[in-house]
């Protein structure tokens, strides 16, 4: 049923002949009747277009059935051919099933092969399950009621997980006895009773009725089935929509409606354009506005929400006006000691009552016939509270007179206040590159919320705000470095409905500075230090000013100033910490405006090289490395890195206090190459020598594999071993029977003759593999040992 609430709306006022004698159920009060038609192969050569013309809005097409003797599964002859020309026509489209499943298996096959033969066909209406066989192989009295429903609901299931909407027919005599309607119900299928009559009296749910088994429709040349279809249609005009008002308030009023879920209220502009304002749930008929303005409009219209979240709306309702009976939007403009209060009036008004609201009373201080009053002799930087009321005369005077003069009601109270005096003594203080410091005098008299700072716009020549703050001084930022600008202060207090300023101070000018220097860096030596640095911004800086800093006792001392960029400070101490800042300057109206200082560069002169760096153990996965300690001066540590010559990189390894270090993870018969510099810290920032020089090394190779000896003779053989990738070359060392080894030879190759050997001997031999670098060799580790014996002769 939902997809048919949401799928005809648009049909809504349509009516056709076939239908007209039909008395259908009261439940259905509201919804549109749609008739339709279901035809199969018996109905022949069928003209769509013609059965449009005569009134028909829907068809149900036999897509296909199961064989009554063996359950086989057939396609309806005519379903092509009949899908695609009522389609054309205009018509709305479902399918339906002839079933003669006899278990849930042949159930499932059944909407499985609907499902094959639909393929991606866009239906309009459900796809029917058709169980009423009672012949050939299914006889109800054999199939329980339970087994007769699950059929049915599985059948149903597999089309929705189809991605189509299910729905199942049958005439009512098998939905009474055959099947439990309670349970296909509850599956929310879409129900096709089969009953011939003109008024069935069926009490279950069903969302079609086929009414007629020998109907007669232009363009089908035999008889045709009858249907009707239900749908929800749009909910009805709303009615009765009236306003009551009172005060500053209406209130909309309209008649109900039955099966709807809600009304939305819309006010409409001078230009008919209606906007949503609320939505107000059934059965409420009501809704509150404001009373004001005199032009506002409303309409309202029903709407019903199906249950995937589809909204039906009603046609707009008439309109009515909403006319405020109170003078409203009271507004002021405030003074030293005065108040101009103006406001919108009232429609045949004789003119207007102003009020001083007191809290508990009004006090009538004026009457004008006007939309606006100035109230004089006020107390400076008060606050004040006012309403207004309208007042009429029958007789068409407009002069009020107490007890003849009708009065409104009043209008809302306007809190406001009479201006604070001028802000004094505004001081600009110290420039920074987007802003400067500001401070003033609070005002003699008057409350104070706060203050509201402002800047010159040349472009319009009008002050617009930059910051509100609490204090008499602030820091005002938003600005550009090194430019002139105006500015001025103005307190304010608040009100619950505005905030009243105090009068424009005198306006006062300043000169931000130029941008604080940016990315100072110092290249050091044994007794000076090149400082560079950059500016932030484009500025009029004249020049810099370059400042030591002494972290004891927190002062700067300026050292120089220059035009460059860039400044080398001589005549300092060998190793030594130097902490360095740079401020920027230009000149205006005879003043020195100073940037902010730099960030500070910790620094230092140069430390002297590590010397000595070599290589103190080593083996195929770790070496340690040592240096020279360094006496002319104590460091805090020692940084050793590794060294990439390829990509002139340097990865850092470690900080240690001692004078070696163990590096590990490295890999068999690899080149290393080892840097090391030594610290001291200045602060928390460690200053660096200059790098050692390079230790170029490698770690040890595993043992050599593959040692072998052949050709043996009675003073001979040959060694061989495999090749050791990276290696210079081999060393082969002879073992005596104590295990203690001798140097014979090197070779460069992978094999090495044995000669002068003594017959009938047994001979040992151990062969490692060296990479040599610089005048150093870097060995790798001892063969297993290769014994054999010469032979006899």
């Amino acid at each position: 049923m939902i997809c048919l609430i949401i799928g005809f709306v648009m049909f809504a006022g349509k009516s056709s002949i076939h239908a007209q004698a039909l008395v259908h159920n009261p439940r259905f009060d509201g919804y549109q009747v749609l008739n339709g038609v279901d035809v199969s192969i018996w109905q022949t050569e069928v003209d769509w277009k013609k059965v449009k013309k005569d009134g028909i809005d829907f068809c149900i097409i036999r897509l296909g059935y199961s064989d009554h003797s063996t359950g086989v599964h057939n396609t309806d002859v005519r379903y092509y051919e009949n899908l695609k020309n009522a389609k054309e026509a205009g018509l709305m489209v479902g399918v339906y099933y002839y079933s003669t499943a006899l278990t849930k298996a042949e159930a499932k096959s059944e909407a499985e092969y609907v499902l094959k033969i639909l393929g991606n066909t866009q239906l309009d209406l459900p796809v029917y399950m058709d169980q009423e066989c009672s012949d050939g192989r299914v006889d109800p009295a054999n199939i329980s009621k339970s087994l007769m429903t699950s059929m049915a609901t599985t059948f149903c299931d597999t089309i929705r997980k189809g991605g189509y909407d299910p729905g199942f027919y049958s005439y009512i005599s098998w939905l009474y006895n055959e099947v439990d309607m309670s349970v296909i119900e509850s599956k929310d299928y879409n129900i096709w009773i089969a009953n011939v009559t003109n008024q069935t009296d069926y009490e279950g749910e069903y969302t079609a009725w086929q009414y007629s088994f020998t109907g007669y429709v232009s363009g089908i040349p035999t008889n045709v089935d009858l249907d009707v279809m239900y749908v929800l249609g749009k909910p009805a005009k709303v009615m009765g929509l009236d306003v009551t008002n009172y005060g500053n308030k209406a209130t909309l009023s309209w008649k109900a409606q039955s099966g709807i879920t809600g009304y939305r209220v819309y006010k409409v502009d001078d230009n008919g354009k209606a906007s949503k304002i609320a939505t107000v749930k059934a059965p409420k008929t009501s809704y509150e506005v404001d009373a004001t303005p005199v032009t506002a409009k409303y309409i309202v219209r029903a709407y019903r929400k199906s249950s995937d979240g589809t909204v039906t709306l009603g046609p707009k309702s008439a309109q009515v006006k909403v006319q405020s009976q109170v003078p409203y939007e009271l507004s002021a403009k405030p003074y030293a000691k005065s108040i101009q209060l103006s406001w919108k009036g009232v429609k045949n008004a004789s003119g207007y009552v102003v009020f001083f609201d007191e809290g508990t009373q009004y006090t009538p201080i004026g009457y004008t016939n006007d939309l606006t009053m100035k109230i004089t002799d006020l107390k400076q930087g008060k606050k004040y509270s006012f309403t207004v009321a309208a007042y009429y005369n029958k007789n068409g005077s407009k002069e009020f007179k107490e007890g003849y003069s009708k009065l409104s009601d009043v209008s809302k109270t306007l809190k406001t206040g009479t201006k604070n005096p001028a802000i004094e003594q505004i001081t600009p203080g110290k420039s920074y590159y987007n802003g400067v410091a500001l401070s003033w005098s609070a005002p003699a008299s008057g409350k104070v919320n706060g203050y509201r700072v402002y800047v010159l716009d040349k472009k319009t020549g009008k002050y617009k705000k930059l910051a509100d703050v609490t204090e008499t001084s602030t820091r005002v930022t938003g600005l550009g470095s090194a430019k002139k600008y105006s500015l001025m202060v103005r307190s304010y207090y608040k009100t619950k409905d505005m905030v009243v300023l105090s009068k424009n101070s005198e306006p006062v000018e300043v000169i931000t500075a130029s941008s604080k220097p940016l990315e100072l860096k110092a290249k050091t030596a044994e007794t000076s230090i090149k400082l560079t640095w950059k500016q932030c911004q484009s500025g009029k800086e004249e020049g810099f000013r370059v400042y030591s800093y002494d972290a004891k006792t927190g002062k700067y001392t300026a050292l120089a100033d220059v035009t460059d960029r860039k400044y080398t400070v001589k005549g300092l101490g060998k190793t030594t910490p130097y902490t360095f800042v740079v401020k920027s300057f230009y000149t205006a109206n005879g003043k020195k405006i100073w940037s902010q200082r730099s960030s500070k560069l910790l620094t230092g002169t140069l430390a002297p090289k590590v010397t000595g760096v070599q290589v103190l153990s080593n083996t195929s996965k770790t070496q340690t490395i040592g240096w020279n300690k360094v006496t002319s001066y104590k460091p805090a540590g020692y940084r050793l890195y590794s060294y990439d010559p390829v990509k002139n990189k340097y990865k850092k390894l470690c900080d240690t206090k001692d004078t070696s270090f163990k590096v590990k993870g490295l890999k068999a018969g690899t080149d290393t190459h080892y840097v090391v510099r030594a610290y001291y810290m200045n602060g928390k920032k460690a200053i660096l020598s200059e790098y050692s020089k390079v230790l170029n090394c490698a770690t040890s190779f595993a043992k050599v594999t593959g040692f072998k000896a052949t050709k043996i003779t009675k003073n001979s053989a040959k060694l061989s071993w495999t090749k050791t990738e990276g290696a210079n070359g081999y060393i082969i060392y002879k073992v005596n029977k104590k295990g203690k080894t001798t140097v014979v030879d090197t070779s460069k190759k992978k094999s090495y003759e044995l000669t002068g050997l003594k017959k009938n001997t047994s001979y040992s031999y151990q062969v490692r593999a060296f990479r040599k670098i610089g005048k150093v060799r870097y060995l790798g580790y001892l063969s297993e040992v290769l014994t054999f014996k010469t032979a006899k002769k």
